[in-house]
């Protein structure tokens, strides 16, 4: 290829990718510096080894062979992928409302998000009474839910009564929502601040991560961060069980 051609090819990858982070559960700033709003299409999962396994291959294929088709493939292979992916969405949002609706419950700000590294079991998130209400779906063959448990919606002037307004932990906990994009939750029993979008089931209501305050008046520091992602692997047989629908 001439070098126009790779020039305008490294522009459209380098243009492309804010809109395949945009694609994932994740997210990203797509209008930074102008916003720092967070877009999340929740399409595919932050890692999904089916989606860029296969890229991968057909990489080295393209190299191998020195064969355009193959690369050609691999971004068939992508819109195919990630368009599965929109539908799913689509199915998993329809049924989280219908959930919803079955517990006479008037949802707000409801969300669906792909699970770990697959397009079958969805998370459902959605808010009702000042409580948040977790479940999953798996879409995989029949309709199977999986129901879980809600958590108090994070109220500041609630749980955290005494905490200064001035003080670097409330900032801390701004910033935490910003992040979260306001789906906090707050558990009682660990006295902790969570994000309730991710887990490592799907259908429950600890947090890959959230951040626990100091009740010290007089402390003057930051928050401390709090993740249990290190907990997959003792979590793997109960995920395995409900992405190939054996029991929740």
């Amino acid at each position: 290829m001439s070098f126009v051609e790779n020039y305008t090819f490294a522009i459209l990858g380098y243009a492309t990718h804010g809109l395949l982070d945009a694609c994932t559960s994740y997210g990203t700033q797509l209008l930074w510096p102008f916003s720092d709003e967070r877009f999340a299409w929740n399409m595919i999962s932050i890692i999904d080894p089916l989606l860029t396994v296969p890229i991968l291959i057909f990489l080295l294929l393209t190299i191998i062979f020195k064969n355009k088709i193959f690369s050609i493939i691999s971004v068939l292979w992508i819109f195919i992928y990630l368009g599965f992916g929109l539908l799913q969405n689509f199915e998993a949002s329809k049924l989280g409302i219908e959930l919803a609706k079955s517990r006479n419950h008037d949802y707000e700000k409801l969300t669906v998000k792909p699970s770990f590294g697959n397009l079958f079991l969805w998370k459902i998130v959605y808010l009702h009474e000042d409580n948040y209400f977790v479940d999953s779906v798996n879409l995989f063959g029949k309709t199977k839910f999986c129901f879980g448990k809600s958590i108090p919606k994070l109220d500041v002037k609630k749980h955290y009564q005494e905490l200064d307004p001035a003080s670097q932990q409330f900032k801390d906990i701004k910033r935490f929502s910003w992040f979260s994009q306001g789906y906090l939750g707050f558990n009682k029993d660990k006295d902790l601040i969570t994000d309730v979008r991710y887990s490592s089931i799907p259908n429950e209501v600890d947090g890959l991560w959230g951040i626990k305050l100091n009740r010290d008046p007089n402390y003057i520091g930051h928050i401390t961060w709090i993740t249990n992602r290190s907990k997959f692997k003792k979590t793997w047989p109960k995920f395995s069980s409900m992405l190939f629908g054996g029991e929740c």
